[in-house]
């Protein structure tokens, strides 16, 4: 492991940063994440499962809204609210000097997908 992989590791948990295996996320690392929504906290993450670097958004990984519908349907009236940044590099792979763009798109009120079952809620969060 490189320095800056070890200094970025080391800064992103010092802001409350926890390790997640898109491809395989765990049950305690999914449950962790619908306890700090239920705890109103922020729960930052890329929905998209993954970094691309073609400038589009991408549709979410329907593990996220899952995530967020638990936590609203676990407290009503919790809030929750998924709000969509897009961040684009002018360069592949940033470095010093690279400039940055971001996008915030409008808040997604997870309490209005919230209609039959958790599965196919968040199949409707993502259309």
């Amino acid at each position: 492991m490189t320095n800056a992989k070890v200094c970025k590791g080391w800064f992103v948990r010092r802001l409350g940063g926890f390790p997640v295996n898109s491809k395989h996320p765990s049950i305690r690392t999914l449950r962790h994440g619908v306890e700090l929504l239920q705890q109103e906290k922020t729960l930052v993450i890329f929905p998209e499962g993954n970094i691309f670097r073609d400038g589009q958004v991408h549709q979410l990984k329907p593990g996220i809204a899952r995530l967020a519908l638990s936590a609203e349907s676990s407290h009503s009236g919790l809030g929750v609210k998924i709000i969509p940044i897009g961040i684009n590099y002018s360069q592949p792979y940033p470095n010093w000097g690279t400039d940055v763009s971001i996008e915030i798109g409008s808040p997604i009120k997870v309490s209005d997908y919230m209609n039959s079952c958790i599965k196919q809620d968040a199949k409707s969060i993502n259309n």
